[in-house]
């Protein structure tokens, strides 16, 4: 299991590495813990990426049913239906899978690019794909012909981290070293230091292969399960250039 640290102990683990603990003025804590909280989005996503869900969270809703309309003109009726996740809390970051609740089982639908929009029919139907548009909304392939319940499997906006005894817990043990190490390098490269820089950047990248060999393990521990493959085939079968 992993351990949570707290923004100040970063805080000081970057300034001891760095040589920093006397430099308060050229590196204000306001800028650090800044540049902290940008590391740890990174770590979040890069983690995510590698298929740990440590930091995901679900959100359970209801597809809206038929076509939707341009966001500046509503007389234009679109080719798809739309999930707007503009109101959700926290924030999305980044979507990483959208199940639908169908016929007394869940179906993993198809990521699609924005390319395929037009490749799916525009009779609302059950939803088989969607893909990500603008800044928050996703597009449902075909539109919805019903209110099916959906589940929506995303990375959530971190909360900012700016008191003492705000924590981050890196889900993976030794996670924080690649945020002190990336913190590290960021503050190396600003002092025109690139050796030392190029060195930080090393021990970074030699921290996040162990992380990612970590998740690795965790993600093999997890119970054996049948990928279904119902919504993937189904989408074949209904997929037509119209």
């Amino acid at each position: 299991m992993s351990a949570a640290v707290t923004i100040a102990e970063l805080e000081a683990d970057i300034r001891w590495q760095a040589d920093h603990e006397r430099a308060q003025l050229r590196h204000t804590s306001a800028k650090l813990r800044r540049a902290i909280g940008q590391s740890i989005d990174s770590y979040r996503e890069m983690v995510s990426d590698q298929g740990w869900p440590y930091f995901l969270r679900l959100k359970t809703g209801t597809l809206p049913i038929g076509a939707t309309t341009d966001t500046d003109d509503e007389t234009v009726l679109l080719n798809w239906g739309k999930l707007d996740t503009s109101e959700f809390n926290p924030p999305v970051v980044r979507i990483y899978g959208l199940d639908l609740h169908y016929n007394d089982s869940q179906e993993e639908l198809s990521s699609v690019s924005f390319s395929e929009r037009n490749a799916y029919s525009r009779t609302p139907g059950v939803p088989q794909a969607y893909f990500i548009y603008d800044q928050t909304n996703i597009g449902i392939l075909p539109p919805s012909n019903a209110g099916y319940t959906y589940t929506l499997s995303y990375l959530p906006q971190a909360s900012k981290m700016l008191n003492d005894d705000d924590e981050f817990n890196p889900g993976v043990p030794g996670g924080e070293q690649w945020v002190i190490w990336d913190v590290m390098q960021k503050l190396l490269y600003r002092d025109n230091y690139p050796d030392l820089a190029a060195a930080a950047a090393n021990e970074r990248e030699r921290h996040r292969a162990e992380i990612l060999r970590h998740v690795g393990k965790l993600i093999r521990a997890f119970p054996k399960h049948k990928l279904n493959t119902v919504a993937r085939r189904k989408a074949r079968a209904s997929r037509r250039f119209l």
